[in-house]
């Protein structure tokens, strides 16, 4: 679920309540269980990334979600998203 989800309680629950969900039909995939989440958070993504972020705050996640180091120009913004519970660093590496 965590692979699925990352580090959100928000999608960790969503996802879970689905998985639970789909699994009393029948045997279901990952692929079934993403899709589905994905499906059902997408506004409140939207609505997080439209209205949550500050421009260089998204310039960041766009640069740590293609697993590319921010400029140090915008370190600061690293720094609120660390503070805020969105980026984390394991052995000296940004992510989720």
């Amino acid at each position: 679920m965590v692979g699925l989800a990352g580090g959100s309680p928000y999608l960790l629950e969503l996802t879970a309540s689905i998985a639970y969900d789909l699994r009393e039909g029948g045997t279901v995939s990952e692929s079934a269980i993403s899709g589905h989440a994905l499906s059902e958070a997408w506004e409140c993504l939207e609505d997080l990334w439209g209205n949550a972020f500050s421009k260089p705050e998204k310039r960041v996640l766009l640069r740590v979600s293609e697993g590319k180091r921010p400029p140090r120009k915008l370190q600061y913004a690293v720094e609120r998203l660390e503070h805020a519970g969105i980026l984390g660093s394991i052995n000296g590496e940004l992510g989720f």
